[in-house]
């Protein structure tokens, strides 16, 4: 027979979950990232992508040679919010780098 557990422990085991999860995306966010910044601006141009256009998890509200703003559906069920604003920069300009 499974034990069951406790709401405080179930609480405890979701935050823990919580958390674990969260660091280990910023962890793969910030390996990748520099890998991958130098492939998005030519990709984005080839696929013609503009204001409106539905992606696999959100909708692109504002895009230029730049940066791009995206309406981001959020999937992870520990989440509280259920989209985010995600701005991604395409190309640094001259005063940013």
């Amino acid at each position: 027979m499974t034990p069951e557990l406790s709401e405080s422990n179930a609480a405890r085991f979701r935050a823990f979950e919580r958390t674990r999860y969260h660091a280990l995306a910023e962890s793969y966010d910030n390996f990748f990232t520099p890998v991958t910044t130098n492939a998005i601006a030519p990709l984005l141009k080839a696929a013609r992508l503009r204001a409106g256009d539905k992606l696999l998890d959100g909708t692109i509200r504002v895009i230029n040679p730049e940066s791009m703003v995206i309406a981001q559906q959020v999937t992870d069920p520990l989440s509280l919010e259920k989209q985010r604003e995600v701005r991604k920069v395409l190309r640094q300009t001259e005063e940013a780098k």
